[in-house]
């Protein structure tokens, strides 16, 4: 179900995508429903319009949306990682290859499927919304590394356009993946460790290659990881895919200059506005 008519995007034809799902994390790490409420009605304040998939278990009345924001409210049972389950379940329960046992990962198989999710949710805001031409994934908790309001935040759209037009996909990559692309790292496989090889809290889609995308790391895990009784979670995915030779994205380092679009300017770089300097928004005049 759509609350109101689909989102149009913001005069550059980007929109941001984000999702808000219990899966009983609360049981696990303390996590519940209602803190990411408040996170999420939070993250919303910043002025681009959002696509927000919803579990149908939280009342939408609750979130606290712009009126470019659209609430698309959706079972994630439908959500096409999901036909995974029973599979992803068995090898969290008995597979051997995994070094990384106690991660939510494993622990929580529902929390890898939403994880990969996002390019389904992705490619059905693509289809619902024809005259986007970018989606920027933003995970939904994201104002709790903020100090401010983040209505205080302008989109660097030029920035935003550049990207779309070099390749479909853009992502933010981590040092482990740069020295395995420079040839430090001898395994191209990291399925079963958790290690974060790619930053999921925000990536960059070209719409009209939404649904490609979608196909590329499904088919990827699908034939890789599922086929061979391996699993992990959807960062671990794409920087498999780009160590495997994957050439439609841009490859930012989320140190350095080339990383420029996604960094916000601050007095000092704290651990928690590392992770800040992921979004493509700035204080003050855009």
């Amino acid at each position: 179900m759509i609350s109101g008519k689909p989102a149009v995007g913001d005069n550059d034809g980007i929109a941001a995508v984000t999702a808000l799902y219990d899966i009983g994390r609360s049981k696990l790490d303390g996590r519940g429903v209602d803190d990411y409420v408040g996170w999420l009605n939070g993250t919303l304040r910043l002025p681009i319009p959002f696509i927000i998939f919803l579990d149908p278990a939280v009342d939408p009345s609750r979130i606290q949306g712009k009126a470019s924001d659209r609430i698309v409210v959706l079972p994630k049972e439908e959500l096409r990682p999901f036909i995974w389950l029973e599979r992803v379940e068995a090898i969290c329960r008995d597979g051997t290859n995994i070094s990384a046992k106690n991660d939510l990962t494993y622990r929580l198989p529902s929390y890898a499927l939403i994880q990969f999710s996002k390019f389904d949710m992705i490619r059905q805001a693509a289809a619902l919304n024809p005259l986007l031409e970018g989606l920027l994934w933003i995970d939904a908790g994201i104002s709790r590394f903020f100090k401010d309001d983040l209505d205080l935040y302008q989109m660097n759209r030029a920035l935003l356009r550049a990207k779309l037009d070099q390749a479909p996909l853009t992502v933010n990559i981590t040092p482990v993946l740069r020295q395995a692309l420079n040839g430090s790292t001898v395994s191209k496989k990291f399925a079963g460790t958790c290690e974060r090889l790619v930053t999921g809290e925000t990536f960059l889609v070209r719409a009209s290659a939404a649904a490609e995308i979608q196909s590329n790391v499904y088919d990827y895990v699908e034939r890789e990881w599922i086929g061979n009784d391996v699993w992990d979670n959807e960062q671990v995915a794409l920087g498999e895919l780009i160590l495997n030779g994957y050439r439609n994205v841009v490859i930012l380092d989320d140190t350095g200059q080339q990383a420029k679009f996604l960094t916000l300017s601050f007095p000092k770089v704290t651990f928690v506005e590392r992770l800040i300097r992921l979004l493509p928004f700035r204080r003050g005049a855009a």
